[in-house]
């Protein structure tokens, strides 16, 4: 059966017509917008014909309009300014705003697009605020504040330069707005239309950048210029937002703006000056040139800039108080130096209390900059032993609230003399490195602490030791993976492991069961592609080797000494002997003890691994010469084991002197995490690890892989053993 439809019969269905322009009509505006962003121009001219809803939003509140404006010129998707004329011809309302209070006007004031402001503003658009207070002319000042760093001053007009559209055409937008705006007391100081919701005005935000500073200011009618009672909520004036010594120049010299200087009235309300917001060397110097006595001005806290300066890491800005005198020791109205914010610079650079995968990144960009900070305070003559009125010292402070690089840099100017140093409440800096927000940075930092001597049994005015502390607030409040990591750790610090020794000598430390990360972290130096991080449990405890095996006990068991070291003498590890070699030697030694109940093998990859960190995270277990024979130190030979210090768990030569075979064959870890792995079921190649005497320091680290044919024997390889029972 057909149906035909024809006005007459459609006429008797009323509800069916109605049903169905209701479902069609949000689509075909959709297609309106759809058009738009594809820059169809003919589409949406055909669109618009055909009767399409020119005003219908999209999710967000935004019309087709708002869609037209909002592309850069200089964007590769930039729309023609033929489909925003179409849309205004078809009646598409200028007045419109989206669900955050932005007018078509907004989006175009901010992408820079020229020809769509004037469009807009010829159609009748007002200069409305957006729901934070936010009007048009604040959109294109702040688009130009941060566009600066890749268009040209304005002026800049050259056709072939591919900043022309926005170096030529931001300062023709300024000038638009501000003649559609019925005088410049309209757009810039009546406070309804030109402050937002902060009390800031589009001078605030023009200022930070001379192409946009200059676009605004040099627009000024003269004898408009705002005064210093352009203040926003905090008490700031225009002065604080500076950035550019050419705007300061400019303002001060040029246009003459008033209320820079040391005065009360030019305070903000916690009692700061410009220069406590200095952003680099230049605002530095050029403000202290303008008015010297900044540089001793205190705020309600007691801070000078210098103090601001340190705890906000900018190390140019830092260089150039302390090259004009200032005073490196002074102390806030909490005894607090400027080397207290450095060392906590990190944390008050946006980290806080953010969750770890999203602050880690910014915790990795900032922690040079504190450290670069310290060392120049502490050329200075600043003093790192100073303590606050709690009785922290910098060094608490780095290790609760900064990053590794300030704690290395603080230790190695005190060494040990501070590390087990108490406050009032009888913490140390061991128990303020458990609790660091950033996890990364907690192990890095009670790992460097412990190799300098830290005492993990001190109390604090709780009785409890920093392990204690550990359990206490961390467990599981960040994720499961930190509280794993963080238990192995917990071990690696007051572990105090059982010895045992067989029947021909050989030594064997006792290594708890637990969890680590096996791998290294993206940011290691030296890393390579085939160390991606990964959880891994080792669920049972084990007895590995204290030392490599010796050629002494290797002679015992084998009957010879293929040594290439022979001249090093019987303590001196065994090597050119492969894989396969090995196996033979485990075998041998399992026979003499086969009445003792004891099974010897090779380690799996994870488990030397694991007992080689010995629950730290860093590269090493400890300072390079300290730990391990290298290129470097070892003038091209073995040396007896057990001669460099052992990790945490009582392990020698874990890194260098010689390679040590695993069982694993090698292969690409799997993703995922991994109980008791045993690596690939096959393969051509067995992994070694640890780095040997001709090792570059990139070789030696615990995560670093090596693997070589099971036959082959070199003179830089050799193992340990694993006892089971």
């Amino acid at each position: 059966m057909q149906f035909h439809y024809s006005p007459i019969r459609s006429a008797q269905f009323p509800p069916l017509v109605c049903l169905c322009l209701l479902w069609a009509l949000p689509g075909f505006a959709q297609d309106l917008h759809d058009a738009v962003s594809r820059n169809d121009a003919d589409e949406v001219v055909r669109l618009i014909a055909g009767g399409a809803a020119v005003n219908e939003p999209d999710v967000y509140g935004s019309t087709p309009l708002h869609e037209a404006v909002r592309v850069a010129p200089d964007h590769a998707n930039f729309r023609p300014i033929e489909i925003a004329e179409a849309l205004v011809r078809a009646g598409a309302d200028v007045g419109i705003s989206d669900d955050w209070g932005r007018t078509a006007l907004h989006r175009a004031a901010f992408a820079l697009n020229f020809e769509a402001v004037d469009l807009l503003l010829r159609a009748g658009a007002e200069l409305k605020p957006d729901i934070w207070g936010r009007t048009p002319l604040h959109a294109a000042v702040w688009s130009g504040a941060l566009r600066d760093a890749t268009m040209h001053a304005v002026g800049s007009c050259n056709a072939g330069d591919p900043a022309y559209v926005l170096g030529c055409y931001y300062d023709a937008i300024i000038r638009r707005i501000l003649a559609a705006s019925t005088g410049i007391g309209l757009a810039v100081n009546r406070p309804s239309l030109s402050k937002d919701d902060d009390g800031r005005s589009p001078l605030h935000g023009a200022i930070r950048t001379p192409a946009a500073a200059l676009a605004l200011l040099g627009n000024l009618p003269s004898g408009r210029m705002p005064g210093p009672a352009a203040l926003d909520h905090q008490g700031r004036s225009p002065w604080f937002f500076v950035h550019e010594p050419e705007v300061f120049r400019v303002m001060r010299e040029q246009l003459r703006y008033p209320g820079f200087s040391a005065a009360q009235e030019s305070l903000d309300e916690y009692g700061r000056t410009p220069l406590h917001f200095a952003a680099n060397e230049g605002m530095v110097r050029a403000m202290l040139e303008a008015d010297p006595s900044l540089i001793e001005v205190r705020d309600a806290l007691g801070s000078t800039p210098l103090h601001r300066l340190a705890r906000h890491g900018i190390p140019s800005a830092v260089g150039a108080l302390l090259a004009a005198g200032a005073d490196a020791n002074a102390a806030d109205d909490f005894g607090r130096t400027p080397i207290y914010q450095a060392a906590r610079h990190v944390f008050h650079s946006g980290i806080g209390y953010i969750s770890h995968t999203s602050g880690a990144a910014l915790y990795y960009y900032n922690r040079q900059r504190a450290r670069t900070i310290i060392e120049s305070l502490l050329e200075a003559g600043a003093r790192a032993e100073i303590e606050d009125w709690w009785g922290n010292t910098p060094l608490h402070w780095a290790a609760s609230r900064g990053s590794v690089d300030a704690l290395q840099a603080l230790l190695e100017s005190t060494g040990s003399g501070l590390v087990n140093e108490q406050d009032s409440g009888g913490s140390t800096p061991l128990h303020e490195a458990v609790l660091n927000p950033i996890p990364e940075a907690s192990r890095a930092m009670v790992q460097a602490l412990l190799e300098v001597g830290a005492d993990a049994s001190i109390p604090d005015a709780s009785g409890r030791t920093a392990l204690d502390r550990l359990r206490l607030y961390r467990g599981d409040a960040i994720s499961e993976l930190y509280a794993s990591v963080a238990a192995t750790l917990e071990r690696a610090q007051g572990w105090d492991g059982e010895s045992w020794t067989n029947s021909l000598g050989m030594e064997f430390v006792s290594i708890p069961e637990g969890s680590f990360l096996m791998g290294s972290p993206r940011d290691e130096e030296d890393r390579e592609s085939n160390e991606p991080q990964r959880l891994v449990r080792i669920s049972q405890g084990l007895w590995m080797g204290k030392y490599e095996v010796t050629q002494r006990e290797w002679e015992v068991v084998m009957g010879s000494n293929p040594s290439y070291f022979t001249d090093c003498g019987p303590r001196c590890p065994m090597e050119s002997v492969s894989w396969e070699d090995v196996q033979e030697f485990a075998r041998r030694l399992n026979e003499l003890e086969s009445g003792s109940g004891n099974v010897y093998r090779l380690p799996t990859e994870a488990e030397w691994e694991y007992a080689a960190r010995a629950g730290t995270t860093g590269a090493r277990y400890g300072a390079l010469d300290e730990i391990a024979w290298y290129s470097d130190n070892s003038g091209g030979e073995t040396h007896p084991v057990g001669q460099k210090r052992a990790n945490l768990w009582g392990l020698h030569d874990m890194l260098g002197n010689l390679w040590e075979w695993t069982s694993d064959w090698y292969g690409q870890y799997p993703l995922g995490s991994a109980t008791d792995p045993t690596g690939p079921r096959a393969g051509s190649r067995r992994v070694s690890r640890g780095g040997g005497w001709n090792s570059s320091p990139w070789g030696i680290r615990s995560a670093y892989r090596n693997h070589s044919l099971p036959g082959q024997r070199r003179n830089t390889v050799g193992f340990r053993l694993v006892r089971t029972e």
